[in-house]
């Protein structure tokens, strides 16, 4: 496991849930108000839009942000580590579906599968999609004009 610790590993497996589109319809929807950013620790507009949304779900808590990672399964350990690594405190859900096409289709008519791809989902259900990386000021900008 390198230099994570035990503890660190264990808080991660903690955090990082398994979505897969049954539970996904389940957890969000109740939920209102909240965003949900799919990313994948191996692509780098991804990993640099990262500590934005971090930081949104740590300074807003009228905000409540799922990042869900869309690797490969296979890739599940490495997920963990990266998430270590980065220390996230946002809430991380790891796709778990056997065709992934599906699940973005049900996430929005309007992805194309590219990443990444955030959802905003106000407090009456009305939903806006992106399929871009946003800068800080972006992201800011989104989060007033859909969530505030």
């Amino acid at each position: 496991m390198g230099c994570y610790s035990l503890r660190s590993i264990l808080q991660v497996a903690k955090k990082l849930k398994l979505l897969n589109f049954r539970n996904s319809k389940r957890k969000f929807s109740t939920l209102k108000h909240h965003l949900r950013s799919s990313i994948s620790g191996r692509h780098g507009p991804c990993i640099k839009e990262l500590p934005h949304f971090d930081e949104l779900g740590t300074e807003n808590e009228d905000v409540k942000v799922y990042l869900v990672s869309v690797d490969f399964q296979s890739e599940i350990e490495k997920v963990k580590r990266f998430v270590t690594k980065k220390s996230l405190s946002s809430s991380v859900l790891f796709l778990d579906e056997k065709d992934p096409d599906s699940y973005m289709s049900k996430v929005s008519n309007e992805w194309t599968g590219a990443i990444p791809a955030t959802l905003f989902v106000t407090d009456m259900g009305k939903t806006y999609f992106h399929e871009k990386a946003f800068t800080k000021e972006d992201l800011e900008t989104a989060v007033n004009k859909y969530l505030n």
